[in-house]
């Protein structure tokens, strides 16, 4: 799938990580040194050009792995967060939420800890 919207927002970080010097993560992005090179030179006219012109030279990709990954922690961390909730309905001390979650008496003071 290559969209203009992609290629506007695949240019635009690529030229903010060249300003803030971290070559290393524009190469991450999937440019070539004398790409970069070659992209920190151009007008904004001709990024323009650019983006609009050529909506094929970016493709978008899920790495499947990694987002099934992620979902698991997005369960995990609710399912922790559910216990805990379940704890504090259930009087549980700081002392026991510190000892079984790591939670500090700040966390559990700023926390909005709601009863499900």
């Amino acid at each position: 799938m290559a969209t203009p919207q992609l290629n506007h927002a695949l240019f635009n970080q690529a030229l903010i990580l060249i300003r803030e010097g971290d070559m290393r993560r524009a190469r991450a992005l999937g440019f070539r040194d004398d790409e970069l090179q070659s992209l920190s030179r151009l007008r904004a006219s001709e990024i323009e050009s650019l983006i609009h012109e050529f909506p094929g030279v970016a493709r978008f990709e899920l790495d499947h792995d990694t987002f099934k990954a992620a979902l698991r922690r997005v369960d995990r961390d609710q399912d922790r967060d559910g216990l805990v909730d379940h704890c504090i309905r259930h009087g549980a001390s700081v002392h026991m939420l510190s000892t079984f979650f790591g939670l500090t008496p700040n966390d559990l003071a700023q926390q909005q800890w709601t009863p499900r």
